[in-house]
């Protein structure tokens, strides 16, 4: 039984990576038919292994957030400096304007909202008013 259970979890992971019931098939020494099934029994988690998968291909190949910041920023840095050893009246001076105005933009926009959050004892009345909320959000 626990071999089965292996065999599933082996498939929902091959499933979830996109590769096809024929090669499934052959691997896991199980009919396509079964595959199938299994398929609609497993859907959720199947569907969460691909998320699964995807996040791990986003993470190798696009930067996140903060690694765009600090590159953006570092950019902005050199920029700026570039800027305050140039007389401004040089003819790529609004190039490199042009371009750390695009930086700020990416910065700002990049930014998150801060948002702090705290947990509501639940003899507070606000508590009372709204069940579903147990943390009391805020931003900065």
């Amino acid at each position: 039984m626990a071999d089965n259970v292996d065999i599933k979890r082996r498939f929902v992971q091959l499933r979830g990576q996109g590769k096809s019931y024929s090669s499934i098939s052959k691997e896991l020494g199980v009919s396509e038919r079964t595959l199938v099934r299994w398929s609609r029994k497993l859907a959720h988690q199947i569907a969460n292994q691909r998320t699964l998968e995807f996040e791990k291909l986003r993470e190798e190949y696009l930067l996140n957030r903060q690694q765009r910041l600090r590159i953006a920023g570092s950019q902005l840095n050199r920029i700026t400096e570039e800027l305050l050893k140039r007389d401004l009246s040089e003819e790529p001076a609004h190039r490199l304007f042009d371009i750390q105005q695009k930086l700020l933009k990416d910065v700002c926009d990049d930014s998150e909202k801060m948002e702090f959050a705290e947990e509501v004892p639940a003899d507070d009345s606000a508590a009372f008013r709204n069940v579903f909320n147990k943390v009391l959000k805020w931003r900065g």
